[in-house]
């Protein structure tokens, strides 16, 4: 193709046809190459327009100046479109890696979980008896020990102690307002201590004890007394041991499963023992008695060493009487 060159003006230079010598003219452009469009491209045009970008033509520039060259047009760049469809594809490429990668190695073993704590549920009442080990369950107050021992530690006056229905009491002890006397009584290793002291006044003297019928007692007085009364008709006794003298005991035992142990050792001038029905006794006295009266047979002026017998203690329960002491009238009664 020949282009003709421009018109040649007496008032300025000749100016060349720059269209001629741009790289990408319609003239110099080889065969056109493939089309293909990215759907994620903007939509561009598919005449002439997709390759050339005409550009205006510059005014001719002042005299004496040669005119400036015009920018080239820019091209449409589809880079950021091509780079976006890559960086997605090696996305997919990677998880797919990651994912393969994750199915072929073994699952790390779980943890196992804690078990759970255990919580204590009191077993429901049934009326068949327990398989297992029995449980204890409380109620109500504990019940009072099979046996305890109660002891005078102290002298006194007069002495009265009884059994009683006490509840879930052991043992109870008081003095009456014209007493003249203090008595504390505490229960330690099984055995209640009752101790007396001073009041500050004279007074009877007297102090009063109750005991839980629900209790096999042993009596022990070692405190000397001037009156000592021990009435367990509602109890059970299992021995008796007299140490302090005394000058009148009566003694009534009402209730008693087995052969009944005393043994008196104080000395006792007038002592009386009284039971539910005529029982069996045997009485051995160490140092004498003035009168022994066995269920109103009556012996007198006994000499030490003498042992009198009424029925057969080893046969039906009764009374075993061991009067190391002096004895001035013993009387068995029922």
């Amino acid at each position: 193709m020949h282009h003709s060159a421009p018109d040649q003006s007496p008032s300025g230079p000749v100016l060349p046809d720059i269209a001629a010598y741009w790289p990408d003219a319609p003239h110099r452009m080889g065969p056109a190459a493939d089309r293909y469009e990215d759907p994620a491209a903007e939509p561009v045009r598919a005449d002439a327009g997709l390759f050339t970008r005409i550009a205006p033509v510059p005014a001719p520039a002042p005299a004496g100046r040669p005119a400036p060259l015009a920018e080239p047009p820019r091209r449409r760049r589809r880079t950021p479109a091509l780079l976006g469809a890559g960086s997605a594809v090696l996305l997919l490429v990677g998880a797919g890696l990651v994912l393969a990668r994750r199915d072929a190695d073994p699952a790390p073993p779980r943890a196992a979980a804690p078990p759970p704590a255990a919580t204590a549920v009191p077993p429901a009442a049934s009326p068949s008896p327990a398989t297992g080990s029995p449980r204890s369950t409380t109620t109500g107050p504990a019940a009072p020990p099979a046996a305890l021992e109660f002891e005078l530690v102290d002298d006194t006056t007069r002495l009265s102690v009884r059994t009683a229905a006490l509840g879930a009491d052991k043992f109870r002890v008081s003095t009456p307002p014209d007493a003249g006397i203090t008595a504390r009584a505490a229960l330690t290793g099984g055995v209640v201590r009752l101790t007396v002291g001073p009041g500050g006044s004279p007074g009877s003297g007297r102090v009063d004890v109750q005991l839980s019928d629900r209790v096999t007692w042993r009596l022990r007085m070692t405190g000397g007394v001037e009156r000592a009364s021990f009435d367990m008709g509602r109890g059970t006794v299992s021995r008796i041991d007299l140490t302090g003298g005394a000058a009148t005991i009566d003694l009534t035992l009402d209730q008693q499963r087995a052969t009944v142990p005393v043994r008196m050792t104080g000395g006792v001038h007038e002592w009386r023992i009284r039971t539910g029905q005529v029982a069996p006794a045997r009485v051995a006295v160490r140092r004498g008695a003035g009168d022994v009266i066995l269920y109103d047979r009556r012996r007198s002026e006994i000499r030490k060493g003498t042992t009198l017998r009424s029925g057969d203690i080893a046969q039906t329960p009764g009374l075993d009487i061991d009067a190391v002491g002096g004895i001035g009238t013993l009387t068995i009664a029922s």
